[in-house]
């Protein structure tokens, strides 16, 4: 393709027509230079040539630079570009209404709003069942077809009309911007269509926040789709509101419900944080001011409240949220779960609480308590070890001794029967300083190495138990770690073992039962 002369021109140029996007104009421009099917690269060339020298016989603002396949398309209407929450990406498939092109051949920028749904001229829904091979990453598929090949007959197959209630919302919305956009010749004309663009894509949010919150939240009614939703709630508040400051403020004068508010403040809030950092054309729309007359209108709807919080009003005194109730608990992790187990087996009765397009789970207050104690009996095996400063050897041993039972989880541990046995403990021993000679700490990896392991020292610590060997409580420790017993009853528990060991050697059937416990008579200082 010949892009340039020697100054810089194209040899054919067509003239913009009315609202044309810019893409599809591009496009036009390289079929204009001959090419029946152009690529994404022809078309980001002649981008770069209009950069470069605007041609008079185009009575529009230079092009973005910055159009990609992946952002949304420049600027439609004056220099101000419109936000990328407004703007569907240029690569999306392209809108049409089949009526306006085949009146006249080309793509209106009004079709690349993303509340756009409908032409208000005649009254049709948008179709999107074109491609084009330089603009969109949808190429040939099943219905389908490409802007070239597209007849009167293929344009206007499968065509829907709205409905009346959906035209009306339509034509409030957007009706005033599709007349100033078919109009707007002069850079005045221009930037007034800009305006109107931002008021009407606000105009259109707010009423789809406020109608999403009224028929979710409120009667928890699903909606089939956005412009059912609008187009309803239009109907049922009879809302008769323009794209302007003063349309959004009867808008915002005909609310009900707190719901209403609260949802319009937050979309107001979140545009302004974001505009700003974009500089689009809502940065001519005062935000600031609109959400100080919205506030002013009720303020006491505006007061934050917790998610569910008028959903759980009536249920108050007698049960708990289920995610207030885990935070309460501070259960996280492996006491979750183990939490959450005892929901999914029933074990902890609950009851649903619908709440718009949310469901609470419910606990009757008695219930949390008992689960609330149940948690709170239990310890983690490290926070354990370490109240008694043993270390994870002596922790098995335990174990394995049978001296603690796990709770719900391996992990945790019932505090209760720590605290049984260290009781039981403390009853059978005398104070350390009773005794001169070196003392052996009982629940150490030393002693349990000593008397033979894990198997022997759950013998050794029944037999201790049972008051085979006398114990010592050293005072200014605290926990298990405080236990000791005489170096000459430990020496005595090893010859013991290896006694038995030659025994069970010479005669297997000997020795079999504990081996610590064979005379009652027998006490060892």
């Amino acid at each position: 393709m010949t892009t340039t002369t020697s100054t810089g021109l194209l040899p054919v140029r067509i003239p913009m027509r009315p609202d044309e996007w810019t893409e599809t104009y591009l496009v036009a421009l390289a079929r204009a230079q001959g090419l029946r099917r152009p690529r994404a690269n022809d078309v980001e060339r002649l981008r770069t040539v209009l950069l470069r020298q605007q041609s008079s016989a185009v009575a529009r603002p230079p092009l973005d630079a910055a159009s990609s396949l992946d952002t949304p398309a420049e600027a439609p209407y004056g220099e101000e570009a419109l936000p990328s929450w407004t703007v569907i990406a240029r690569s999306a498939p392209l809108r049409y209404c089949p009526s306006c092109l085949i009146e006249s051949r080309y793509f209106r920028s009004r079709w690349r709003l993303a509340g756009f749904h409908a032409c208000t001229v005649h009254g049709c829904r948008l179709k999107s069942d074109l491609f084009e091979e330089a603009i969109t990453t949808y190429m040939a598929r099943r219905n389908r077809t490409s802007v070239v090949d597209a007849d009167a007959a293929r344009l206007l197959g499968g065509a829907v009309c709205c409905s009346a209630d959906e035209l009306r919302a339509i034509k409030m919305v957007w009706a005033p911007l599709e007349t100033a956009a078919q109009t707007a010749s002069t850079p005045e004309e221009r930037h007034r269509a800009a305006t109107l663009a931002g008021w009407s894509a606000l105009l259109w949010s707010a009423l789809d926040v406020v109608a999403f919150a009224h028929y979710q939240q409120i009667l928890h009614q699903p909606t089939n789709g956005e412009l059912a939703r609008v187009s309803r709630f239009v109907k049922d508040f009879e809302v008769a509101a323009q794209p302007s400051m003063e349309g959004l403020l009867s808008l915002f004068s005909s609310f009900t419900e707190n719901a209403h508010f609260r949802a319009a403040k937050r979309l107001i809030d979140a545009l302004e944080a974001r505009d700003v950092r974009e500089g689009t054309a809502l940065m001519a729309v005062p935000l600031r001011h609109l959400g100080e007359r919205l506030a002013a209108l009720a303020p006491e709807a505006l007061i934050p409240r917790p998610v569910g919080g008028t959903a759980l009003q009536g249920v108050r005194d007698h049960s708990i949220c289920k995610a207030a109730f885990i935070d309460q608990l501070a259960a996280h992790g492996p006491r979750y779960q183990a939490v959450n187990r005892r929901f999914q087996r029933g074990q902890i009765p609950t009851t649903k609480l619908p709440c718009g397009s949310r469901e609470f789970t419910l606990i009757e207050k008695s219930h949390a308590q008992r689960a609330r104690r149940l948690m709170l009996s239990l310890i983690h095996a490290n926070e354990f070890m370490v109240q008694h400063d043993i270390d994870t050897t002596t922790y098995e041993a335990i174990r394995h001794a049978a001296l603690l039972k796990t709770g719900i989880l391996r992990a945790y541990l019932y505090r209760q029967e720590i605290t049984a046995l260290v009781t039981r403990l403390e009853l059978m021993c005398s104070p350390a300083t009773d005794i001169q000679s070196p003392r052996w700490q009982v629940f150490c990896a030393a002693t349990i190495g000593a008397v033979g392991g894990r198997p022997m020292f759950s013998d050794f610590i029944q037999a201790a138990l049972q008051g085979r060997f006398q114990m010592f409580r050293d005072l200014s420790k605290q926990g298990l770690s405080a236990f000791s017993i005489s170096a000459d009853a430990l020496s005595w528990a090893v010859e013991r073992r290896r006694a038995i060991h030659c025994a069970r050697a010479v005669q297997p059937t000997q020795g079999q039962g504990r081996l610590f416990c064979t005379h009652e008579s027998e006490v060892i200082a």
